[in-house]
């Protein structure tokens, strides 16, 4: 079962167990730089889990991409993007950035499966979704409930 359906899945068993409810949102930004990057010529194979924390804790580039690359300006703006959410968040409790306004504000995640999308491909902009990928979540829980897990 892939991270995200998992992901998924401990959300909405939230709504009913946990009392206070928690954000949902999903880095889809692909810029330069990809823990998927494997020191030979670079390839776009999407978005790979944990490649938000390039624009928070970013380690050498080289490890990342190739050695005389740099951050172009889309990088940049999810750099700034990344750190103010997280600087909100942790101030206040609430994620939002200095571009915030009221079609982007990353509300707790409730039963109408809403997230906050960070990015889409090489787009930086944050936008609140509806219906986590929705075919791709129906596929896997349609494939879990007929799995017998031992």
């Amino acid at each position: 079962m892939p991270y995200l359906h998992i992901q998924h899945t401990v959300m909405k068993e939230h709504l009913v167990k946990a009392e206070k409810l928690e954000d949902f949102g999903s880095f889809e930004y692909r810029g330069r730089f990809s823990f998927n990057y494997d020191g030979g010529l670079p390839a776009n194979y999407g978005v790979t889990h944990a490649n938000d924390l390039l624009y928070l804790l970013p380690g050498p580039k080289s490890w990342y991409g190739p050695a005389d690359w740099e951050y172009n300006d889309a990088d940049w703006k999810m750099v700034d993007t990344m750190v103010q959410l997280w600087t909100s968040f942790a101030a206040t409790g609430v994620p939002l950035t200095l571009d915030s306004d009221f079609s982007t504000i990353w509300s707790p995640f409730t039963s109408h499966d809403n997230y906050l999308r960070i990015g889409n491909g090489s787009d930086v902009a944050l936008k609140v979704q509806y219906g986590f990928h929705k075919e791709r979540m129906q596929f896997w829980d349609e494939l879990t409930a007929a799995t017998t897990w031992k």
